[in-house]
């Protein structure tokens, strides 16, 4: 009986507490690339975010890792960006 008023009345303090929250995070991101021949790779990265969220970074950074060379860090400048309809 106790764990039963235990359980009621901190679901009472609990539950009908509220505060506003607010993130500021991206959303997601898309990286896809095509192979055009020699070793030569269109990359595109597509970063979705809230309209209020954290802008991107630009240019974006992402790090190329192949088994055959060398690690290689580089930077894709920001060419354009989609407004949402509404």
């Amino acid at each position: 009986m106790k764990n039963i008023i235990f359980l009621i009345i901190t679901t009472f303090l609990f539950g009908f507490h509220s505060e506003n929250v607010q993130a500021s995070h991206a959303a997601g991101a898309e990286l896809r690339y095509e192979c055009i021949g020699n070793d030569q790779y269109i990359i595109t990265m597509i970063f979705y975010r809230d309209c209020f969220g954290i802008p991107p970074s630009n240019p974006m950074g992402i790090q190329v890792v192949s088994s055959c060379s060398n690690d290689t860090l580089i930077y894709l400048p920001q060419v354009s960006q989609k407004k949402k309809k509404k």
